[in-house]
């Protein structure tokens, strides 16, 4: 008896699914399912009575960390020395290469620094042609904006360097022009930028301006210069403005560069600056960072 009266519940259920429609009955839970799921985080469950909303989603996880863990500016002033990027220095490949020392040249006060590498890094030509030639067009801004950026910083480190905009002067005494205007993630400082953050004596000379190369730069050319004296062991570096004769209008055949003693050479009558085929005039990167 028990067993006839449940076969007629049964088919009584059936008839009433039927007559008001199956879909009429999954589909709230469809919908509330469907929301449940679509608000709820891949990887956090909501305890009970917990908002979902309140549960970081992955993507907001996510932008909170890059904001927790986004580099702070560089808390360093005039004069301070900072590591950022890594460059063959000592000359021995088997150890990698190791982290490049930056002096801070200028601060602005958004905190952007204007930094110089501590020693020569490479030995380069100005450009790989004699011939006319500036800032805008030479060999040595193709290598320092290219491969020297590539493979000197990662790219959370290239993220830290600015593209600056660069004027560079013309040659005050012989006219030679500097060129257009360049934007540069790295570049070599100007004869004004040379003189402006670099204390001098009475002779021009300058402790500050001048470096001396690392083992790597040295053994690619840029050698150091002996002497009993302050400077021994000091290379030249370039400037980016042209040096030259009074003939030479458009560009320059002879780059400005700093000598052992931190003189500047190439910028008055009396010196023209070295060719820019020379092969063993070191190589000291700028740049502004954040």
């Amino acid at each position: 008896m028990k067993r006839i009266l449940c076969l007629v519940l049964a088919a009584v259920m059936m008839l009433s699914l039927s007559a008001c429609g199956l879909e009429d009955i999954l589909e709230p839970l469809r919908s509330r399912f469907l929301r449940s799921s679509s608000s709820a985080p891949e990887t956090d469950w909501a305890q009970p009575g917990e908002d979902y909303d309140a549960i970081p989603s992955p993507e907001r996880a996510y932008e909170a960390a890059e904001e927790e863990y986004a580099p702070a500016p560089f808390d360093a002033g005039i004069g301070d020395h900072i590591f950022l990027g890594s460059w063959e220095q000592d000359n021995d490949f088997s150890d990698g290469t190791e982290a490049i020392e930056w002096i801070v040249l200028d601060r602005n006060p958004d905190g952007s620094l204007l930094v110089i590498s501590r020693y020569c890094l490479d030995c380069k030509r100005f450009n790989d042609e004699y011939r006319f030639i500036t800032w805008e067009t030479c060999t040595l801004r193709s290598w320092l904006n290219g491969e020297f950026y590539e493979t000197a910083f990662t790219e959370a480190e290239r993220d830290r360097i600015l593209l600056s905009t660069n004027v560079t002067e013309d040659n005050p005494n012989t006219g030679a022009e500097g060129g257009a205007d360049t934007e540069d993630h790295v570049f070599a400082l100007s004869v004004t930028e040379a003189y402006a953050y670099f204390e001098e004596n009475e002779r021009g000379s300058s402790t500050e301006r001048a470096t001396s190369p690392t083992a790597y730069a040295a053994a690619q050319g840029a050698e150091p210069h002996y002497s009993s004296g302050e400077f021994s062991g000091n290379c030249y570096w370039w400037l980016r403005t042209p040096g030259g004769s009074e003939s030479e209008m458009y560009g320059a055949l002879y780059i400005t560069v700093v000598d052992y003693e931190g003189n500047i050479l190439g910028d008055s009558r009396g010196h023209v600056g070295f060719n820019c085929h020379t092969v063993d005039i070191g190589v000291r990167p700028a740049m502004w960072i954040r």
